[in-house]
């Protein structure tokens, strides 16, 4: 396809879109920026929570994806659904703001699916 440029592909992963959480606040800080220039950005949620985000980033084309077993951090649904998000959209960087085990099924089905760029981001 000469001439077309493919956007990069970006997943955020994060507990919530809640508004008065310090994730989001990055997250967020950075969303329109990365629009702006030509990423397209989706979201995997542990729980998506009520949320005026979830609407503004829903109606800028970005998806919000939820883990399947939230209550579960141990499930292996988790890492199989993420396995499978990874392959069906193809993404250029996997941005975890997770801690504990949903960082673990993030990063190493990341590594897997060999995305050539993971950043890990936590303060605990």
């Amino acid at each position: 396809m000469e001439g077309v440029t493919m956007k990069k592909k970006i997943l955020f992963i994060a507990p919530n879109l809640r508004i008065s959480n310090g994730v989001t606040s990055f997250i967020m800080g950075n969303y329109f920026f990365l629009l702006e220039n030509e990423y397209e950005v989706d979201f995997l949620l542990t729980r998506k929570v009520e949320s005026p985000y979830n609407e503004i980033v829903e109606t800028n084309g970005s998806r919000i994806f939820e883990y399947p077993n939230p209550e579960n951090k141990f499930s292996i649904l988790n890492g199989h659904y993420i396995r499978d998000l990874l392959k069906e959209n193809s993404y250029d960087l996997v941005h975890c703001n997770e801690t504990g085990m949903y960082a673990y099924w993030a990063v190493m089905e990341a590594d897997r699916a060999k995305i050539s760029h993971i950043v890990y981001h936590a303060h605990n």
